[in-house]
Protein backbone atom coordinates (compact mmCIF):
# COMPACT_ATOMS: atom_id res chain seq x y z
CA UNK A 1 0.00 0.00 0.00
CA UNK A 2 1.29 3.09 -1.32
CA UNK A 3 -0.28 6.59 -0.60
CA UNK A 4 0.14 10.19 -0.97
CA UNK A 5 4.14 10.08 -1.87
CA UNK A 6 3.56 11.83 -5.56
CA UNK A 7 4.39 14.99 -6.32
CA UNK A 8 1.25 17.93 -5.77
CA UNK A 9 -0.64 14.71 -3.83
CA UNK A 10 -2.74 16.14 -0.75
CA UNK A 11 -3.93 13.11 1.79
CA UNK A 12 -5.52 13.50 4.61
CA UNK A 13 -6.86 10.21 6.44
CA UNK A 14 -8.52 11.18 9.33
CA UNK A 15 -8.55 8.07 11.31
CA UNK A 16 -6.05 5.20 9.86
CA UNK A 17 -7.26 1.61 9.95
CA UNK A 18 -4.86 -0.61 7.69
CA UNK A 19 -3.91 -4.08 7.33
CA UNK A 20 -1.36 -4.60 4.71
CA UNK A 21 2.24 -5.97 3.71
CA UNK A 22 4.84 -3.40 3.15
CA UNK A 23 2.66 0.22 3.90
CA UNK A 24 3.92 3.85 3.17
CA UNK A 25 2.17 6.93 3.62
CA UNK A 26 2.69 10.48 3.25
CA UNK A 27 -0.06 12.63 5.13
CA UNK A 28 -0.80 16.39 4.39
CA UNK A 29 -2.21 16.38 7.94
CA UNK A 30 -1.91 14.78 11.62
CA UNK A 31 -2.06 10.82 11.71
CA UNK A 32 -4.14 8.88 13.95
CA UNK A 33 -3.94 5.63 14.04
CA UNK A 34 -6.59 3.14 15.04
CA UNK A 35 -5.93 -0.55 13.45
CA UNK A 36 -3.01 -1.39 11.73
CA UNK A 37 -1.57 -4.56 11.31
CA UNK A 38 1.58 -4.94 8.70
CA UNK A 39 4.68 -5.74 7.61
CA UNK A 40 6.30 -2.71 7.71
CA UNK A 41 5.31 0.87 7.33
CA UNK A 42 6.78 4.31 6.61
CA UNK A 43 4.69 7.04 7.94
CA UNK A 44 5.77 10.52 7.12
CA UNK A 45 3.07 13.31 8.75
CA UNK A 46 2.50 17.44 8.48
CA UNK A 47 1.13 16.99 12.22
CA UNK A 48 1.54 14.68 15.29
CA UNK A 49 1.16 10.83 15.07
CA UNK A 50 -1.14 9.38 17.55
CA UNK A 51 -3.43 6.51 18.56
CA UNK A 52 -7.25 6.10 18.91
CA UNK A 53 -8.95 4.91 22.37
CA UNK A 54 -8.00 0.90 22.25
CA UNK A 55 -5.68 1.04 19.03
CA UNK A 56 -3.99 -2.18 17.82
CA UNK A 57 -0.76 -1.77 15.74
CA UNK A 58 1.26 -4.40 14.89
CA UNK A 59 4.43 -4.31 12.78
CA UNK A 60 6.87 -7.48 12.40
CA UNK A 61 9.02 -5.49 10.48
CA UNK A 62 10.07 -1.60 10.73
CA UNK A 63 7.93 1.02 11.76
CA UNK A 64 9.67 4.35 10.06
CA UNK A 65 7.76 7.17 11.52
CA UNK A 66 8.53 10.93 11.22
CA UNK A 67 7.05 14.05 11.01
CA UNK A 68 7.40 17.16 8.49
CA UNK A 69 8.67 19.40 11.32
CA UNK A 70 10.70 17.50 14.21
CA UNK A 71 10.66 20.70 16.17
CA UNK A 72 6.66 21.11 16.52
CA UNK A 73 4.81 17.67 15.93
CA UNK A 74 4.95 14.42 18.54
CA UNK A 75 5.28 10.55 18.20
CA UNK A 76 2.65 9.35 21.02
CA UNK A 77 1.25 5.38 20.48
CA UNK A 78 0.61 2.68 22.83
CA UNK A 79 -0.06 5.25 25.55
CA UNK A 80 -3.82 4.30 26.29
CA UNK A 81 -4.29 1.17 28.69
CA UNK A 82 -6.48 -1.04 26.20
CA UNK A 83 -3.94 -0.12 23.82
CA UNK A 84 -2.03 -2.67 22.10
CA UNK A 85 1.40 -1.65 20.39
CA UNK A 86 4.15 -4.11 18.96
CA UNK A 87 6.78 -2.79 16.49
CA UNK A 88 9.60 -4.99 15.49
CA UNK A 89 11.44 -2.09 14.72
CA UNK A 90 11.37 1.76 15.03
CA UNK A 91 12.73 4.64 13.66
CA UNK A 92 11.45 8.14 14.99
CA UNK A 93 11.93 11.89 13.93
CA UNK A 94 9.80 14.15 16.23
CA UNK A 95 9.80 16.74 18.91
CA UNK A 96 8.65 13.93 21.54
CA UNK A 97 8.46 10.56 21.44
CA UNK A 98 6.36 8.15 23.78
CA UNK A 99 6.24 4.49 22.58
CA UNK A 100 4.21 1.96 25.36
CA UNK A 101 4.84 -1.51 24.05
CA UNK A 102 2.49 -3.07 25.94
CA UNK A 103 3.42 -6.48 24.30
CA UNK A 104 7.05 -6.77 23.10
CA UNK A 105 10.25 -4.77 23.56
CA UNK A 106 11.72 -2.01 21.45
CA UNK A 107 14.40 -2.00 19.22
CA UNK A 108 15.76 1.20 17.78
CA UNK A 109 17.20 0.93 14.23
CA UNK A 110 18.07 3.83 11.70
CA UNK A 111 19.04 7.35 12.08
CA UNK A 112 16.93 8.28 15.32
CA UNK A 113 16.36 12.53 15.84
CA UNK A 114 13.86 13.76 19.25
CA UNK A 115 14.54 16.86 19.63
CA UNK A 116 12.92 17.44 22.98
CA UNK A 117 12.10 14.22 24.98
CA UNK A 118 12.03 10.20 24.24
CA UNK A 119 9.85 7.88 26.98
CA UNK A 120 10.06 4.19 26.06
CA UNK A 121 8.22 1.79 28.14
CA UNK A 122 8.24 -1.73 27.25
CA UNK A 123 7.31 -5.31 28.28
CA UNK A 124 10.89 -6.43 26.80
CA UNK A 125 13.96 -5.56 26.35
CA UNK A 126 15.28 -2.38 24.64
CA UNK A 127 17.85 -2.34 22.09
CA UNK A 128 18.94 -0.93 18.80
CA UNK A 129 20.69 -2.76 15.33
CA UNK A 130 24.13 -1.95 14.95
CA UNK A 131 24.94 1.44 13.23
CA UNK A 132 21.77 2.97 14.91
CA UNK A 133 22.23 6.42 15.53
CA UNK A 134 20.18 7.78 18.59
CA UNK A 135 19.95 11.66 19.56
CA UNK A 136 18.20 12.83 22.16
CA UNK A 137 18.03 16.59 22.90
CA UNK A 138 15.99 16.36 26.43
CA UNK A 139 15.27 13.40 28.83
CA UNK A 140 15.22 10.23 27.79
CA UNK A 141 13.13 7.24 30.37
CA UNK A 142 13.30 4.54 29.44
CA UNK A 143 11.59 1.50 31.34
CA UNK A 144 12.26 -2.21 30.69
CA UNK A 145 10.69 -3.42 33.80
CA UNK A 146 12.96 -6.99 34.70
CA UNK A 147 14.04 -6.80 30.60
CA UNK A 148 17.60 -6.15 29.48
CA UNK A 149 18.28 -2.71 27.85
CA UNK A 150 21.54 -2.32 25.92
CA UNK A 151 21.93 0.68 22.82
CA UNK A 152 25.16 1.92 22.09
CA UNK A 153 27.01 -1.02 22.12
CA UNK A 154 27.25 -2.31 18.36
CA UNK A 155 30.14 -0.96 15.69
CA UNK A 156 28.79 2.32 13.97
CA UNK A 157 25.84 2.98 16.81
CA UNK A 158 25.93 6.70 17.84
CA UNK A 159 24.76 7.09 20.97
CA UNK A 160 23.77 10.44 23.00
CA UNK A 161 21.25 11.51 25.69
CA UNK A 162 20.95 14.55 27.29
CA UNK A 163 19.57 12.98 30.65
CA UNK A 164 18.99 9.38 31.29
CA UNK A 165 16.53 7.96 33.59
CA UNK A 166 16.34 3.72 33.14
CA UNK A 167 14.87 0.95 34.96
CA UNK A 168 15.56 -2.49 33.58
CA UNK A 169 16.66 -5.90 34.16
CA UNK A 170 21.02 -5.87 32.99
CA UNK A 171 21.62 -1.99 31.76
Amino acid sequence: ITLGNDAGDTVNFGTLDITGGAVTLTESSGSSIDNLSASSITLNSTGHITDTTNATISVTGTADLSVTDNTLYDIILGEGVSDSLALGNVRVDARDVDLTEQSSGTNFTGTNTVTRDLDVNATGAITDSTGTQLSIAGATVLNAGISAITLGGDVGDLTHFNTLDVTGGAI
